[in-house]
């Protein structure tokens, strides 16, 4: 790897992991990964088949070259999800590998792809591909960049997961807490006589208690 190559990796990294949510990181990573492989357009999956958690990409040909490999089932990036290394398809109109997904690619004017998995010791996260308008073979200096990117971009999803996973929990846990002091207020209750309350309404509706305790604040239900 040049030291041009190896500074542009370290600079990407650094700014990736500043990002905080989800979404915010997957834009970033769409503008890393473009200018790491010099392919115009690029697309992130999160989740696995028959559904995905998200699809992002930074141009109409890729989102919809994305969405084609969920609803069918194959492509790169359904390939890469179950492999190690990359998947590549230096010419996609020639690529016989995905016969239901080619053609649809090729009518959009896709001429070449790869993907890379996105995923970290513990789980599988979705998959990184990007794309040119022809046909050509990849720098293998700037592959090898992309899954070392890759590497990096897996860690910085995960971690925003779990930040997102606690900002919910906490807001939870407050929304819980106004619920309670409502109840308490309005029924002359204590905090686990409340709390009790608030656990039969819930499952009297068939809903989360954080969704009973949204209704409660909202004063959308009375519980007398």
């Amino acid at each position: 790897m040049t030291e041009s190559v190896s500074t542009q990796l370290a600079t990407f990294a650094r700014e990736l992991h500043g990002e905080e949510g989800i979404g915010d990181t997957v834009r970033m990573m769409l503008e890393h990964a473009s200018a790491l492989t010099g392919c115009a357009q690029a697309s992130v999956i999160l989740g696995r088949r028959p559904t995905a958690e998200m699809i992002r990409a930074s141009a109409p040909q890729a989102h919809l070259a994305a969405i084609a490999q969920v609803d069918l089932g194959e492509g790169p990036d359904v390939s890469a999800m179950s492999s190690q290394t990359l998947v590549v398809a230096e010419d996609i109109a020639a690529d016989v590998r995905w016969r239901h997904w080619t053609p649809i690619v090729t009518d959009l004017g896709l001429g070449r792809a790869v993907s890379v998995r996105l995923g970290t010791q513990d789980e599988a996260l979705g998959t990184l591909s990007l794309y040119s308008t022809f046909a050509k073979r990849f720098d293998a200096e700037r592959l090898a960049t992309l899954s070392l990117y890759a590497q990096h971009a897996a860690v910085a999803i995960a971690t925003a997961r779990r930040r997102a996973a606690l900002r919910r929990a906490m807001d939870d846990r407050n929304l819980i807490g106004q619920a309670q002091g409502i109840l308490v207020e309005r029924h002359g209750l204590d905090a686990e006589e409340a709390y009790a309350m608030l656990q039969q309404y819930s499952r009297s509706r068939h809903v989360r208690l954080r969704d009973g305790a949204d209704q409660v604040v909202s004063r959308r239900y009375s519980l007398s």
